[in-house]
């Protein structure tokens, strides 16, 4: 008997040291049952077990294991070792982070009482450790388990950390089903510590998961979260045009701004465009949808752009770059948009994150008809960008015959002024002692001429 315990000792020291040498504490591995008999035991609840390091050893390294046993009744002699650690204090908070969880979801998810379900399970754990045993089953997607008794005592359990529902979290893995059948167990209007609602878990999925919260209710759909974004703007920034739209058709208010941009007009009454996006698919641009805003940032046209204003959309909201819809059309060059969007009172001189009204942009771009119409409409056009130059200095550094001289012609023709007289430096096209004035643009077609064409 004594030669089979000094065996038993010598083949568990073979074990530590493979472990210490190759294999990674937290790997989850099969060790022989028999060999766990002489080890102290420092906390067990039923079938898993914290063993301390054996005594009398010569050993350099010895561990504190977590062994999660097999039962009694089991014919396998084989148990398995969860985690392994040189100190007791990380033992005993890894034992600490398993034990009311991971026991009783692999004696109730059998399939995953195995090397390979073991270790998903520990690893989900020690990544969130504040998880109940329903947050894995909602994570692990095992629709079958939600019934059993000792799950549903967690259904609407929030994790101490986040503060996140087993809900919220089957919305954000887009596990579609176990959402459906959540759904009618669960508090749809519970927020998180940051305020998040299941609409914004959703907003990052797919339009699927929306469409089934959004026919149960629609509870917190326009809630703004301690970020100061509404699931909208999630969607916006994940850059899932699928989603925006899907919110949207559910009712999202579209003249919300995100807290965090800069915005100098007041909200509007709410407005959903889901009445036009039902008789208007894919009449929006979904490429600029990433960047936020309302609709009226993301329209190539200008029937769409009526339409969505008609509908009561704020002319003047500002996207994550707190440009507005007239900053959008002018960088896409939709001239029918922009004068679109003049004619229906859209402020004209306001500034972008980056410091730049509509003209400095049509500017930089070179769109002389822009230029002009914005002129037409009566914007500032000695207004100073972030880097303190007028719209005559930006034209005046290029002026070479292309369109820039035909732009300084316009500013020139409506009195925009000349750089100081401290700025020797400046070209001749606004110099102080400059001469230079840009040329005429192209006279346009006569009527006879449209005609022929």
């Amino acid at each position: 008997m004594a030669w089979m315990g000094l065996g038993v000792i010598a083949s568990g020291f073979v074990l530590q040291r493979l472990l210490g040498g190759e294999t990674a504490p937290n790997k989850v591995i099969e060790i022989k049952s028999e060999s766990l008999g002489t080890l102290q035991v420092l906390a067990r609840d039923d079938a898993m077990v914290l063993f301390a390091p054996p005594f009398n050893t010569n050993e350099k390294k010895a561990f504190y294991e977590i062994v999660l046993q097999r039962p009694c009744t089991d014919s396998n002699t084989t148990s398995f070792s969860l985690y392994r650690s040189t100190t007791q204090t990380e033992a005993e908070e890894k034992f600490n982070t398993f034990i009311h969880r991971l026991p009783i979801f692999v004696s109730i998810v059998k399939e995953f009482y195995n090397i390979n379900g073991l270790q998903k399970v520990c690893d989900i754990l020690t990544e969130n450790p504040a998880w109940s045993l329903t947050h894995l089953v909602a994570y692990f997607n095992m629709v079958d388990y939600i019934s059993n008794p000792k799950v549903l005592q967690f259904i609407d359990y929030a994790d101490h950390a986040n503060l996140m529902s087993p809900f919220q979290l089957a919305v954000k893995c887009g596990n579609v089903e176990m959402v459906k059948i959540l759904l009618p167990l669960c508090k749809i209007e519970h927020l998180d510590n940051n305020s998040n609602s299941v609409f914004h878990y959703a907003a990052s999925t797919t339009k699927e998961i929306i469409n089934i919260l959004s026919e149960k209710s629609t509870v917190n759909l326009n809630h703004l979260n301690s970020d100061g974004y509404t699931p909208l703007h999630l969607a916006c920034l994940s850059d899932k045009p699928d989603c925006v739209e899907a919110l949207l058709l559910a009712g999202a208010d579209v003249n919300i701004s995100a807290s965090n941009v800069s915005k100098i007009y007041n909200t509007s009454a709410p407005t959903s465009v889901a009445g036009f996006l039902r008789n208007n698919t894919n009449k929006l641009y979904k490429q600029d949808m990433k960047y936020g805003g309302t609709p009226l940032h993301w329209c190539s046209s200008r029937e769409t752009l009526q339409a969505l204003i008609n509908s009561g959309c704020d002319v003047n909201a500002a996207n994550f770059d707190g440009r507005t819809a007239l900053h959008v059309m002018v960088e896409r060059n939709r001239f029918e948009c922009v004068v679109t969007l003049l004619a229906h009172d859209a402020e004209i001189d306001v500034f972008d994150k980056h410091g730049q009204t509509p003209l400095h942009i049509a500017i930089q771009k070179k769109f002389v008809p822009i230029v002009e119409c914005l002129v037409v409409f009566g914007c500032d056009i000695n207004i100073r960008n972030k880097d303190g130059n007028s719209p005559r200095h930006m034209v005046g550094t290029e002026a070479n015959g292309s369109k820039s001289d035909e732009i300084l012609y316009i500013l020139h023709s409506v009195g925009a002024k000349r750089c100081s007289s401290s700025n020797t430096k400046c070209p001749t096209g606004c110099n102080a002692k400059g001469t230079y004035n840009g040329i005429p643009p192209e006279a346009p077609e006569s009527v006879e001429q449209r005609e022929h064409i």
